[in-house]
C-alpha cells in the first residue's frame, strides 16, 4: 500500500517532467544534413533548425559542427544569404555572409563550390546543386 501511494504522489512529477521530441522535416542536402525539430517540456513548446555537417579539415577524426536557428528570421536570412551566394557559382567573385549562426563564403579561387561554417569556423563544401536543394527546403520551413 505505501509503494502505490508513493507512485500515484510521485506519477505528477514524473509527468510534468516528461520531453517529447518531434522531428517535423529532414532532409540530406550533400555533406549536410537538416532537420526541423518540435520540442515540448512542461508545456512549453519549442522549435529548432538543426543542420549539422562533419568538418571537413579533419579526415580521420570525428568532429561535427552545426548551424543551430530558433526562429524564423534566422531562418529566412540563411535562405536569402544562401541565394545570393548560388549566384556566384560560376564565377571568379569572392561573397561572404558572415551571420551570429553561420558563414557562407564562395571564394574567387573555387568556383563551382562554396564553404559552409559554424560559429566556429568548422567548415564543409556544397556545390551549387546541393545548395539549391538545401535552399528549396528551407524555405519550406516555417515556425509558429
Amino acid at each position: 500500500m505505501k509503494k502505490l501511494l508513493s507512485i500515484l504522489l510521485l506519477l505528477p512529477v514524473l509527468l510534468s517532467a516528461q520531453r517529447i521530441d518531434s522531428t517535423l522535416s529532414e532532409e540530406r542536402f550533400g555533406n549536410i544534413t537538416g532537420k526541423f525539430y518540435k520540442t515540448t517540456e512542461a508545456g512549453v513548446t519549442n522549435y529548432y533548425l538543426v543542420c549539422s555537417f562533419k568538418n571537413a579539415k579533419y579526415e580521420y577524426i570525428s568532429d561535427f559542427a552545426m548551424i543551430f536557428i530558433t526562429n524564423q528570421e534566422a531562418t529566412d536570412s540563411l535562405a536569402a544569404d544562401l541565394e545570393s551566394a548560388i549566384k556566384y557559382f560560376e564565377t571568379k567573385t569572392t561573397a561572404r555572409y558572415d551571420r551570429r549562426e553561420y558563414k557562407i563564403v564562395h571564394y574567387d579561387f573555387a568556383p563551382g563550390m562554396m564553404y559552409i561554417m559554424d560559429r566556429d569556423d568548422k567548415y564543409t563544401t556544397m556545390n551549387k546543386g546541393h545548395a539549391e536543394k538545401w535552399l528549396a527546403w528551407l524555405k519550406t520551413i516555417k515556425f509558429p
